[in-house]
């Protein structure tokens, strides 16, 4: 099934094009990272998907509805949008009973079990303006959690947490998407996507440029042999001769691409040292989702 759909999607600011004919499918129980730098319109295509704003072109479907005035499934969403909001002179508790009213909720039991559940036990009565930005982020997401949503829409959901707590996040998603849930999760810290994701798109200046599975994105790493001798020059040039794709980097270092030297590392080793090259550094490097962005991006 088919939990967010987006078909041809465009919106503009005045004359200004913020998306550009976007359309994603995230399916039933999918963590979807959705990529993009600052601008690129990541927060835009989440306020259409939530209501706030009406796309200019283009339809809009959560859970096979069209979002419109007659949508009526906001209960089975939470969302986290930017920066989290609370009421600054209320407390952890009071926040969450106002929610908890707003979603006209049954089970008093979940304040209790999501405070317990995102470590803020501690600051049940702390007021919300007290709180550390790393724990105002805790509350947000607690908001956004409490009511058990079938889907999760979260735009940087671990901005200002420590790494204890990103860990904890993830593993919270993890846990989440175990039980049935969806997640469309919307980041700049591009290492914690490829650690969670099942698939994954980037968005670029309105434009979406590539949607793919993250274990079809494994294959599209760039990999290559980084070495360093006592004389890069001359190994670079033994590597030429011998008909690999090698070139100087700056850092001082041979890169050599190609599948022969990335499956068979072992013979540009056995190359060099029969030449009487010194191997101070040889190994298989692996491009990792920052970079493939940046590339994906630039091309």
């Amino acid at each position: 099934m088919e939990v967010i759909s987006t078909i041809s999607v465009s919106k503009f600011f005045n004359k200004t094009s913020v998306l550009d004919n976007v359309s994603i499918q995230v399916n039933e129980g999918e963590i979807y990272g959705f990529l993009g730098l600052n601008g690129a319109g990541k927060t835009t295509l989440i306020r259409i998907l939530l209501g706030m704003i009406r796309p200019n072109e283009g339809v809009v479907k959560l859970f096979g509805k069209v979002v419109g005035t007659k949508f009526n499934s906001w209960n089975d969403i939470g969302y986290l949008v930017e920066t989290p909001c609370a009421y600054p002179n209320l407390s952890v508790n009071e926040n969450l009973k106002v929610m908890y009213e707003l979603r006209h909720l049954k089970n008093r039991l979940l304040i209790p079990a999501i405070i317990d559940r995102l470590k803020l036990t501690a600051y049940t009565n702390t007021k919300s303006k007290n709180l550390s930005l790393g724990n105002q982020q805790r509350l947000g997401l607690a908001k956004a959690l409490m009511h058990q949503p079938k889907l999760l829409i979260l735009d940087e959901p671990i901005n200002g947490l420590d790494p204890e707590g990103i860990v904890e996040v993830r593993e919270l998603l993890k846990e989440l998407v175990g039980k049935g849930s969806t997640v469309f999760l919307s980041s700049h810290i591009l290492g914690e996507i490829s650690k969670i994701a099942s698939r994954i798109a980037i968005i670029d200046h309105g434009k979406l440029l590539q949607q793919m599975p993250t274990e079809e994105l494994k294959h599209k790493l760039i990999k290559s042999v980084l070495i360093k001798t006592n004389d890069n020059r001359q190994a670079l040039k033994h590597l030429i001769d011998r008909g690999y794709q090698a070139s100087l980097k700056e850092g001082d270092e041979v890169e050599v691409k190609g599948e022969k030297a990335v499956l068979y590392p072992e013979h540009i080793a056995k190359l060099l040292v029969d030449h009487e090259m010194d191997l101070k550094q040889l190994y298989v490097h692996t491009e990792d989702l920052e970079m493939f962005f940046l590339r994906a991006i630039r091309t």
